[in-house]
């Protein structure tokens, strides 16, 4: 899911779902480069070690400049 959490059934069947759009293989062309199956959906596939690299670069530039006291 965009929050990074694992989709639930019903999330997984509404992405499957929406595959079946009309010239899905040709949105990826869009603006944001996703298919309207990922944006319908609010689902996307990712490469499981790098979103966890980004998340752990993501909270260690958030801890920059914070007191450890």
């Amino acid at each position: 899911m965009n929050n990074g959490q694992a989709p639930t059934p019903k999330d997984v069947l509404i992405r499957s779902l929406c595959r079946i759009i009309p010239f899905d293989g040709l949105s990826f062309l869009g603006t944001n480069g996703k298919g309207w199956h990922d944006v319908l959906s609010k689902t996307y596939v990712v490469d499981i070690e790098k979103f966890k690299t980004g998340q752990i670069l993501a909270n260690e530039l958030d801890q920059i400049g914070q007191s450890t006291d």
